[in-house]
């Protein structure tokens, strides 16, 4: 029994990649897809104040009765509860709070708040103007 091979079919022309030019592209974090830079975490700050205020976060976790590897684990994932300062002594709280007042009182202060922004509008009018030099 002959079995019919059909004829395979005869290959197209490929376009050409000759308009296709390669420019360079400056590496580093501008070729993040974010738009805004991404807001200070309340959970580092809170790490942070715990690590000062305990000296560790295992000193931390014993200090509020919890595993240190759930309050490792809690922290960056946003589970962790404020209600937990409430174990640490009232020393060891002011210097949670002073931290987070450190790293967010400043939003509060319209000024400040309007020098970031025009700082951070700057710097993103400096790296268009760095892309458009390097197309051109």
């Amino acid at each position: 029994m002959a079995s019919t091979l059909k004829p395979a079919p005869l290959s197209t022309e490929a376009h050409s990649l000759d308009h296709v030019r390669t420019r360079m592209v400056k590496a580093g974090p501008s070729l993040s897809t974010e738009v805004h830079p991404a807001p200070l975490a309340w959970s580092e700050v809170v790490k942070d104040g715990l690590i000062e205020a305990c000296g560790s976060l295992k000193a931390a976790a014993i200090t509020m009765e919890m595993d240190p590897s759930q309050l490792s684990r809690d922290l960056p994932s946003g589970a962790f509860q404020l209600k937990r300062l409430e174990k640490l002594n009232p020393q060891e709280r002011a210097i949670v709070v002073r931290r987070m007042n450190q790293a967010f009182l400043d939003l509060m202060d319209p000024k400040e708040y309007a020098s970031r922004l025009i700082d951070r509008m700057q710097g993103e009018l400096n790296e268009l103007r760095q892309f458009i030099s390097e197309v051109a």
